[in-house]
Parts: C-alpha cells; sequence; structure tokens
C-alpha cells in the first residue's frame, strides 16, 4: 500500500466497495506495519543468514474520508510525499470512484536490528 504520515495520521487510497471497506465498517479500530529491509546479511549456512531492519506496529482508528474536499487533501497529502509537490490536479471521475482512508495513530512502538548509520 502506498502511503503517507501527516499529523499523526497515515493515508492512502482505496476503491469505494470491497472487503476493506467491509471490515472497516464493522469495526474501525486497526493494527498497522510498516517494515524498512535494509539489508540481508548472509550467513555460512542457512539459518545463520539474518536481515537488518527497522520496523514499527501501530494502532488506530480509521475513517473513510468520502467528501471531495478530504480527498483531495488526503491525496495532496500521498503526492507531497512521492512527487515534492504541494497541490494537484485531479479528475473529478476519479475522485469520485475512490475513497481516502485515514488511520489517526493511537499507539506506536518500533524495532530495529542491527547498526544503523545515523
Amino acid at each position: 500500500v502506498n502511503y503517507a504520515y501527516h499529523n499523526h495520521c497515515i493515508y492512502f487510497h482505496s476503491a469505494i466497495t470491497g472487503k476493506k471497506i467491509d471490515f472497516i465498517n464493522k469495526n474501525n479500530r486497526v493494527c498497522f506495519e510498516i517494515e524498512d529491509t535494509s539489508k540481508i546479511i548472509p550467513g555460512k549456512k542457512a539459518c545463520n543468514w539474518s536481515t537488518r531492519y527497522r520496523s514499527l506496529i501501530g494502532y488506530g482508528i480509521i475513517s473513510i474520508e468520502k467528501e471531495r474536499d478530504e480527498k483531495i487533501k488526503g491525496l495532496d497529502i500521498l503526492m507531497k510525499k512521492f512527487s515534492g509537490y504541494e497541490q494537484h490536479q485531479y479528475n473529478i471521475t476519479n475522485l469520485d470512484q475512490m475513497v481516502i482512508l485515514r488511520i489517526e495513530i493511537t499507539e506506536v512502538s518500533g524495532k530495529q536490528s542491527g547498526n544503523w548509520p545515523d
């Protein structure tokens, strides 16, 4: 999932319908995981291999943003992460066929292995 973080929230987009939306409508409490794999570290034997990584587990409340202005706000946050630009033009038809999902983070913890440069 392509996502962006802004003001203690995670944003991503979705189709209007589907299993994910059905589950969210039944229960808006979520758990999420984000990982950053830096390097596979080979070992001399199969069970001696390792990975240098960073990861986090978080919990939050997810909401479905259906209003056009909220969708544009969420898409601008996503697009800024990937393009570097603040604002974009969006096709109205595309906006009408999607929603923005916003997770308000309530708890998060992280973990890393190996030595990382500062």
